[in-house]
């Protein structure tokens, strides 16, 4: 059984709401002058259950932790002796410059660790497009007052039912951490997942190379400089003279851990920068699409950097050269587990320990450890795309778009069986393997933002583009209703103005953000004909309409203010019930002028992609 918590301490004052996702079922409890529900507490979490937090691995759990190491004395002293002593736990906690470490005394896992995120749960509340955004309605050294009770626990619900939202979001996950943990005899609850892939891939090496983990975890390769020339693979061949003098340049010189690797190349109309971590095109926003002339080929290469690894013999020196088995057995469980059961627990666990391998070998914590390793992969990995992207400009087969792993071309047709023959080549010579999609449009601003359209339909969004961007949860909430009429303009030829002004959901016009404790949040507005100027909580959501206030942050100390949306009135929307637009002064033009800016950047005409 789970339960979702979350606790509130005040000088005078503790509470803790529960909400059971297996029946849906509510507690609430509370220690508060007469009131004295420590037994309670201390029964529920003396269960086996599992009990789900944000944050609660840093502060509710200690708490917790604290309450059932002090249950025998504190069933034997007042309230107000429980709640004091819990404030002045709750403040070491918060003060202290060490970590506390639980004891364990509970099963417990923290979505704030799962989900790997980095901002608070109101925020997230945001993105999930939850009704209340609500800060701690007092100081949290306030004395709390009789009349004041109900309004604490109602805060304490709120914060409730955003985790609970969240875990429901996370179903998935969180299952896969359950069937983990059972699968490899160990609680993975708590990791995400880059820890669990930590946690697999030292079981599977410790079995592979038959040397204990207590050996391996405490060795990595540290160099102080690795040269270029030692690393670059003799295969590595070009034909044009500006990529081999990119060449030679990249073999003359040499990186230690913090040298920023930068160099690019023009090739045919794009610049190639190449970098640390991959390649990347360089072009100006562009609108193309599949006609009867040009069609348009994405090519990926499988498991790009570990296929490299395996194929070339890279690993860290320290490593067993059994690593590299252990490598190829996870390529050839993951084709395995895709074919039998596709987004099952063994596709989803292997497919985040491949991708996590690489990074690891720049970790310098991390036993994988080696810049020689990391710097072998990469350049020849961008170098091999490279030669292949000369040998199709070369045969007049234009680029569009590299990223890392794979290149996109506006194939002339009658050249479709030169490209696939070029490929093929680089294949050969490579001992890699390329995967094939065609798309019938492609709208990039650039390699991190775009949207494509399939054959099929099915359209793939990446970064500003991404209608669903929100819902990821670690990215910021800002006016999803912009990408949803810039996709449907592209997708649908409906202009934005329609999709803007029709639109019913007040909470996609919104925008968010949180202000450092540096900063007071302010709003000036005219009330009955009367300027008033408000003090609000540090994290609102708001969005711009017609006749609103002006929200901005103060420093108090430097006099700096900074308006939230500069020149555009807004209404503050932290607590909504309604959540159709069509009943909110929105000033539309805003929303569409900002959708018009994006589409401007592409030169191509909108019927360009409904030939």
């Amino acid at each position: 059984m789970v339960y979702v918590y979350d606790v509130e301490i005040f000088p005078n004052f503790f509470s803790i709401v529960l909400w059971n996702v297996n029946s849906d079922e509510k507690l609430t409890y509370y220690i508060f002058e007469n009131h004295n529900d420590i037994n309670n507490i201390v029964d529920l979490f003396q269960q086996n259950h599992w009990f789900c937090g944000y944050n609660s691995t840093e502060y509710d759990d200690l708490i917790i932790e604290y309450v059932l190491s002090a249950s025998y004395r504190f069933s034997r002293i007042t309230s107000d002796q429980i709640t004091k002593e819990l404030f002045e736990y709750s403040k070491k906690i918060i003060e202290s410059n060490k970590k506390i470490y639980s004891n364990n005394l509970f099963n417990s896992f923290d979505l704030m660790r799962v989900c790997a995120l980095y901002k608070s749960l109101k925020l997230v509340g945001i993105d999930l497009k939850h009704e209340r955004v609500q800060d701690l309605p007092y100081e949290f050294d306030h004395v709390v007052m009789p009349d004041e009770v109900d309004k604490i626990l109602d805060y304490n619900h709120n914060d409730v039912e955003i985790t609970y939202k969240l875990y429901q979001s996370k179903r998935k996950q969180i299952q896969l951490r359950q069937t983990l943990s059972k699968k490899y005899g160990q609680n993975l609850m708590n990791y995400p997942d880059s820890g669990i892939a930590n946690r697999i891939l030292e079981k599977n090496y410790e079995e592979f190379s038959g040397t204990p983990q207590i050996v391996f975890k405490n060795i990595n390769t540290k160099r102080d400089i690795v040269h270029f020339k030692d690393i670059i693979s003799d295969k590595i061949k070009f034909e044009t003279d500006y990529c081999n003098s990119l060449l030679k340049e990249i073999k003359s010189d040499s990186a230690d851990k913090s040298t920023k690797i930068e160099y690019n190349v023009l090739i045919g109309s794009t610049v190639y920068d190449i970098k640390k971590g991959g390649i990347h095109s360089a072009r100006e926003s562009e609108l193309f699409s599949t006609d009867k002339n040009n069609v348009i080929i994405d090519a990926d290469v499988t498991s790009y950097y570990i296929n490299l690894m395996i194929k070339y013999g890279i690993k860290s020196e320290h490593l067993h050269p059994s690593f590299l088995t252990l490598l190829q057995s996870y390529l050839d469980m993951r084709v395995k587990a895709k074919t039998i059961d596709k987004g099952g627990v063994d596709d989803q666990s292997l497919k985040i320990v491949i991708l996590s391998i690489f990074g690891k070998l720049g970790n310098e914590y991390h036993w994988l450890y080696d810049l020689k390793a990391l710097y072998e992969t990469t350049l020849n990995g961008q170098l091999f795309l490279l030669m292949l992207i000369e040998k199709l400009e070369m045969n007049g087969i234009p680029v569009k778009y590299a990223n890392t792993d794979g290149i996109t071309v506006h194939c002339p047709t009658d050249k479709q069986e030169l490209y696939y023959e070029i490929c093929q080549w680089w294949q050969d010579y490579t001992d890699l393997n390329l995967e094939f999609e065609k798309y019938k449009s492609c709208i990039n601003r650039d390699v991190n933002n775009y949207i494509w359209i399939s054959e099929d339909d099915s359209i793939k969004y990446k970064g500003f583009f991404d209608v669903n961007r929100y819902k990821d949860v670690t990215k910021g909430y800002d006016k999803p209703i912009i990408p949803i009429a810039i996709s449907k303009y592209f997708t649908e030829n409906i202009p934005v103005e329609q999709t803007i002004i029709e639109h019913n959901d007040i909470l996609n016009f919104c925008m968010a953000q949180k202000a450092s404790e540096k900063f007071d949040i302010y709003y000036d507005s005219i009330v009955n004909g009367k300027f008033v100027t408000k003090k609000q909580q540090k994290t609102n959501r708001y969005f711009v309409g017609k006749k609103g206030g002006s929200l901005y942050k103060l420093d108090p100390e430097e006099d700096e203010r900074i308006s939230l949306v500069a020149g555009e009135p807004v209404h503050i929307l932290n607590d909504v019930s309604d959540k159709n637009a069509q009943h909110y002064p929105i000033k539309y033009s805003y929303y569409i002028r900002e959708a018009n800016k994006i589409i401007r950047l592409f030169n191509n005409n909108q019927q360009d992609l409904f030939l």
